[in-house]
């Protein structure tokens, strides 16, 4: 007859069990799964009107049975062992549902702590957070979960009147009809309970890596300084042919930006003597000029006629100007009965005869 094992021999077989058990509901089809159980622990419930008023319970298998009150509480050698959780009310819980990559799936817990902050109004440190994976879909490679995070502060009074009592709250869990969230109040310890695989995993990553770094110290080095020193002659070659390059492309500047200088002030249209001599031109001998402005593509005229108002008909006739007008009323001055004016026009690009 083989003995039952004992102590921690009967914890690891416990714990294989579970996880077997977990990888076989996997295979089943979603409807036929049966509901994962809750965790077994000692649960602890705040009050409606005072947080720090609990009562408590025991879990076991999925099944509860009342405690009484937390001033009263008695635990059983065999059960004062289990953790201690603290049941929340369904409103005092913040829950998003969140979209992530497949290949997150073994640091989920990083993956949603590096963005708290823009999912919850709180800052990381300020709340704790647990989440329950909803749906795996792998054609996708996308995988969908539920978040539930709760304010620090908001567990501090049952937190207290727990730790009054010499219990200490290891876990916060949420309430209501579907499968609990459990969310960690200890991130320190909940890392410091990993299996004991991945710690031996990681000293035989760090051997692995001690291994090849001596024998990278152990190549030949001759190889690595024939390999620099041709780099070394390339980037060389590559910055002269790149100032000479620089420079060319200076010089081509230079030259566009004198091309542009004198072509932009070689305008099209007609010189200032052309329109100088087209006035000239088209004054009848009982008027005169005291003032002519011309820009690229106005003329001003002021100055004295005895009829001002047949000058607006001469410059229209030409075909250098138009739109001929006023710039200001006109006067009439001295006993000759002369008509002071000054009227604009337009200038356009034409062929003078």
């Amino acid at each position: 007859m083989v003995a039952m094992p004992a102590g921690p021999q009967r914890r690891s077989l416990r714990r294989f069990l579970a996880w077997w058990g977990a990888e076989l509901r996997a295979l089943l089809p979603a409807g036929l799964r049966p509901r994962p159980l809750p965790p077994d622990a000692v649960v602890l419930q705040a009050g409606a009107e005072d947080a720090g008023s609990l009562s408590a319970a025991l879990r076991r298998r999925g099944k509860e049975w009342p405690l009484g009150t937390l001033s009263n509480i008695a635990l059983r050698p065999r059960d004062r062992g289990l953790p201690v959780h603290l049941r929340l009310t369904e409103g005092s819980v913040l829950h998003r549902r969140l979209t992530l990559p497949l290949d997150a799936e073994d640091s989920l817990r990083e993956a949603i702590a590096f963005q708290i902050d823009g999912l919850t109004p709180f800052k990381r440190e300020e709340i704790c957070f647990g989440f329950r994976i909803v749906e795996r879909d792998a054609p996708s490679g996308m995988l969908s979960l539920v978040l539930a995070a709760v304010p620090r502060q908001q567990l501090a009074p049952s937190l207290e009147a727990a730790r009054s009592r010499g219990l200490a709250i290891a876990a916060a869990e949420t309430a209501g009809e579907g499968q609990a969230i459990i969310i960690p109040l200890n991130d320190d310890n909940v890392a410091a309970r990993k299996n004991k695989g991945a710690q031996r995993l990681f000293v035989v990553l760090a051997l692995a890596a001690i291994v090849l770094a001596a024998v990278a110290v152990a190549l030949p080095l001759h190889q690595r300084e024939q390999r620099r020193s041709l780099l070394e002659e390339r980037v060389e070659a590559a910055r002269v042919e790149a100032l000479a390059a620089q420079r060319l492309r200076d010089r081509l500047a230079a030259l566009a930006a004198g091309g542009r200088f004198f072509a932009e002030r070689k305008r099209p249209g007609h010189l200032a003597i052309d329109a100088l001599k087209e006035v000239t031109r088209l004054l009848p001998d009982g008027a005169w000029l005291t003032g002519f402005i011309l820009t690229e593509t106005e003329v001003t005229l002021s100055g004295y006629a005895t009829n001002a108002s047949g000058l607006v008909v001469l410059l229209e006739d030409s075909p250098l100007f138009e739109n001929a007008r006023f710039r200001s009323p006109v006067t009439r001055e001295g006993q000759q009965g002369l008509e002071r004016f000054e009227l604009s026009s337009d200038v356009v690009a034409a062929d003078l005869p």
